[in-house]
């Protein structure tokens, strides 16, 4: 199982263990209301169908986040039909405003750049979330245009933003 190490961060894959702080931090609405696929209110039996897709999918490019062994997020490149990857991110609450999800999502950027070539990623935010746009602006995108997109914690279609990313 490849790990991955930042000046503050570890990422790592998810272990039985971290299933009740995932649990808490995730099940939060405020971290919850903005990812497209969390349901709210987040559930043993969400956190144990999440167990079951990482075990049954091959998720190369799904790590969570860890200060020390204290899970604080997760960060993604999820393989789209069209070959291009998906960014995705999120931090409980407590850990906003402080760098984790850019250092995270540069780390796996810079490790999928040496497994992936050419490499085109996608990422999107609600278009309310401006700390989202901050990390994707960070981390070098290219707007490319609004969609609509459902929100499962919110149970309706929002207007995101969508962006990409190109390495040769």
């Amino acid at each position: 199982m490849t790990r991955l190490k930042t000046e503050r961060l570890f990422l790592r894959k998810l272990k039985i263990s971290d299933k009740k702080r995932l649990i808490n931090q995730i099940g939060n609405y405020n971290v919850s209301k903005n990812l497209s696929n969390v349901p709210f209110p987040y559930t043993i039996e969400d956190a144990d169908n999440w167990y079951k897709c990482l075990l049954q999918k091959k998720m190369e490019f799904n790590y969570n986040i860890f200060i020390k062994n204290l899970l604080i997020g997760g960060v993604s490149l999820t393989n789209q039909e069209n070959g291009s990857y998906n960014l995705g991110y999120w931090l409980g609450q407590t850990y906003w405003g402080q760098g984790y999800a850019t250092e995270s999502a540069k780390a796996l950027i810079f490790f999928a750049k040496t497994k992936i070539k050419p490499l085109t990623i996608e990422a999107e935010h609600n278009k309310t979330n401006f700390a989202s746009e901050n990390i994707i602006n960070k981390l070098g995108f290219k707007y490319f245009g609004d969609r609509e997109q459902y929100i499962a914690s919110q149970q309706k279609r929002v207007v995101c933003k969508k962006y990409f990313l190109k390495f040769n």
